[in-house]
């Protein structure tokens, strides 16, 4: 068995001009205490960008574990019909000095849109949203996001399901019909399984309120440390198809997360790869390629649609 440590990722920023600042948006009820405040204080300031902080209401710690935070940046603007997004690239990096995360927006502001012809009446001011990320909750500590001044930072909450097997839910009963149709353009690959998923139809709105999370794991025979599979879970296209599908490649080698543990006895559990999320289609399937013994696991997130 193979063993990997993960390697501390620097610190580094984009510069730009113009001075930065603090600012902190508050969840209802949310603590914001001495002790938040201090972990604020540990983020350097980044001439060019605001330093922004979330706080989020404690919760139990079996609800946090399946909450996700999807954090927004964007601006409200004068728009009509089309749709509207601002270009741009969100990324988490660590703190070196404590191994804090942080999320980090750059852009220089650039409006893209669809080119639908719009009546004249159709204009009014919505907020044009930027690359957003998916965040674990966590109100033990704030999530920190530097963005140039000129832009807004929301959020929206999402609640996760129960973790669902591949192989036991990928039966096509609930599956459109068109979903069921493409399977056929997805072919099989030698020494790769392919793992279907089929998603029950819903309407747009109830579709746009959901993500998909895909989980690559294998059952191993490991001591109590804390570990990950190695690999990365990439996306292709069907040719000629235009249609996505994933593939996930590993030497099933370990990646130790965290401290060795000083217990040696050995349990059969299940060790986790790279996790996706998707959005949720259900009018084509999601096809995952793996090497032979890797299991697939999904799980459905869903959010109110509210922005805070």
């Amino acid at each position: 068995m193979k063993i990997k440590t993960i390697p501390t990722l620097l610190l580094a920023f984009f510069i730009a001009v113009s001075c930065g600042t603090s600012k902190k948006s508050t969840a209802e009820k949310a603590p914001y205490t001495v002790t938040m405040n201090k972990i604020i204080d540990s983020y350097p300031e980044i001439t060019g960008f605001e330093k922004r902080a979330i706080f989020l209401s404690k919760l139990k710690a079996s609800e946090e574990s399946n909450m996700k935070i999807e954090i927004i940046p964007g601006r409200d603007l004068l728009v009509d019909c089309n749709m509207y997004g601002i270009d741009g690239e969100m990324t988490e990096r660590i703190l070196e000095k404590n191994g804090n995360p942080f999320y980090f927006f750059n852009s220089r502001g650039e409006v893209f849109s669809t080119k639908m012809a719009c009546p004249d009446d159709t204009k009014e001011v919505r907020f044009v949203s930027g690359e957003s990320i998916m965040a674990d909750y966590r109100s033990d500590m704030p999530l920190v996001v530097y963005t140039s001044q000129f832009f807004e930072v929301k959020y929206s909450l999402w609640k996760g399901s129960e973790k669902m097997s591949v192989r036991d839910n990928n039966n096509g009963t609930l599956a459109t019909s068109e979903a069921m149709e493409s399977v056929k353009n997805f072919p099989l690959k030698d020494g790769f399984e392919r793992h279907i998923v089929f998603l029950p139809p819903l309407d747009n709105e109830e579709e746009i309120n959901r993500k998909v999370e895909l989980i690559p794991g294998k059952n191993m025979k490991v001591e109590c440390s804390n570990y990950r599979l190695d690999g990365k879970l990439e996306t292709e296209q069907v040719t000629g198809f235009g249609y996505d599908f994933w593939v996930f490649n590993t030497d099933e080698s370990l990646v130790l997360k965290d401290e060795k543990c000083k217990k040696v006895r050995r349990q059969e559990r299940s060790i986790e790869g790279e996790r996706q999320m998707i959005s949720y289609n259900s009018r084509l399937p999601i096809v995952i390629y793996a090497p032979k013994g890797i299991e697939f696991h999904y799980k459905i997130w869903e959010t109110n649609g509210k922005l805070y």
